[in-house]
């Protein structure tokens, strides 16, 4: 079924969803610090997943990209904890502008509320949204966050968006010491002022079946 960018499913499939995906998301928020309020949002209207939070650079500016586990209550109006820690990681580190993307875009405070198994379309949208938005901005390295999880979700999620990254060349680096699995550290768990690290995801295996940014279809947002 065709739908608009963004939109991540469809309108009927979103109804029958929203009553049970609501309650796995926390109702405390935080404000955006004064200056900091995102001016793209993916998609726009809230929904049970996000793709892409943040606030444009100025022209010619490089912002932060930080790719983190999975969105909570972050919207427009509001933010969460995760979204401000890099809001201020940005700035404390001198890029203009910020981005919080996710290697899993389904709405949870806590992953293991996500169910295994599902929105397999979410995913592989989530892949182009994530190249699109380093294309459109000529990044060339993003802050590799997402953290450890032991939910099917997130680690499918991830290997394709790892996956994604490394054929793109896209160099990562992460902040303090890794999990004792291999990978980069949540951003809520970090002391503040630590040094970056380069962080090279080749040691991580890439299971057979990952979607492939090559396999993504950039001309349509179609989902089932």
């Amino acid at each position: 079924m065709g739908v608009t960018r963004g939109s991540g499913c469809s309108r009927a499939l979103l109804l029958r969803l929203n009553g049970s995906m609501k309650d796995h998301v926390t109702p405390h928020s935080v404000p955006y610090p004064p200056g900091e309020e995102p001016d793209e949002v993916v998609p726009v209207q809230y929904a049970d997943y996000r793709y892409v939070l943040g606030r444009k650079p100025r022209a010619g500016g490089v912002p932060l990209v930080a790719v983190c586990m999975n969105p909570s209550a972050a919207r427009d109006s509001v933010s969460d904890r995760t979204v401000n820690r890099v809001i201020r990681e940005a700035d404390a580190r001198g890029y203009d502008g910020w981005f919080v993307v996710n290697v899993c875009p389904e709405r949870a405070t806590d992953a293991k509320n996500l169910v295994p198994g599902a929105h397999a379309a979410w995913d592989t949208q989530n892949v182009h949204e994530i190249l699109d938005l380093l294309d459109r901005y000529a990044a060339t390295e993003v802050w590799a966050a997402w953290g450890a999880s032991a939910s099917p979700r997130i680690r499918r999620g991830r290997d394709q968006v790892v996956a994604a990254l490394r054929e793109r060349g896209t160099a990562m680096w992460h902040l303090g010491e890794l999990t004792k699995d291999g990978h980069p550290r949540h951003p809520l768990y970090l002391k503040n002022g630590l040094e970056r690290r380069e962080f090279d995801p080749s040691g991580l295996p890439i299971p057979s079946g990952v979607v492939k940014p090559s396999s993504v279809d950039k001309r349509s947002g179609s989902h089932d």
